[in-house]
Parts: structure tokens; sequence; C-alpha cells
């Protein structure tokens, strides 16, 4: 793996990642805003907060295994494997 290949893969987990926090943001929006919705909306947001943060483990586990298995074949192609 040449270092061109190996910085662009960082900026894709790095965007997984930021990704993931700008989905959790959003998740804590709606659990703020799920007390004060209730009386108009009876089922509430909070339902919307358990979705999001299943999407947020969702990205960061698939970013934490893209990331660990580029390091991986990196020491693998180092090692001459």
């Amino acid at each position: 793996m040449d270092n061109r290949e190996s910085v662009r893969i960082g900026a894709t987990h790095r965007r997984r990642f930021a990704l993931a926090a700008a989905v959790f943001g959003v998740s804590l929006a709606f659990r703020s805003a799920d007390h004060a919705v209730c009386g108009n909306f009876p089922a509430g947001t909070h339902f919307v907060w358990h979705l999001l943060n299943g999407l947020v483990l969702c990205l960061t586990a698939d970013a934490a295994m893209r990331k660990a298995a580029s390091r991986q074949d990196a020491a693998h192609s180092q090692s001459g494997s």
C-alpha cells in the first residue's frame, strides 16, 4: 500500500466518523425535543433517537472494521506476505 492510498483510506474513515458524529447530534436533538413534542405527537420522537443511534453504531463499527482491515493489509504488504 503506497502513501497516497493510506491517506485516502484515512480520509474515508475520518469522513465516516464525522458522519456518525453528525447523526448523533441529530439524534440528540430528537431526544431533547421528545418531551415538548409528546403533547402534539403521542408517539413522541424517542423512537427516532433509538433508530439514529443504531445508525451511529453501524457507521462507527463499519469505519473501525475497515480501518483495522486496512492496517492489517498494510502490515502484510510491508512484511512481504
